[in-house]
């Protein structure tokens, strides 16, 4: 039982490392979509 519990302990710090390695060198695109919100006059201070 120890020994599996080794196996599975090491197992999950491989998968931690290596999501953590995926997401420090992912560079994902910027949105590019332009955004436009109507404000009515009502919600503006005067």
């Amino acid at each position: 039982m120890a020994k599996f519990a080794l196996i599975a302990a090491a197992a999950l710090v491989v998968v931690v490392i290596g999501v953590a390695g995926a997401l420090m060198f992912w560079n994902p695109p910027a949105p590019t979509a332009r955004v436009e919100h109507v404000i009515p006059d009502a919600k503006l201070p005067k």
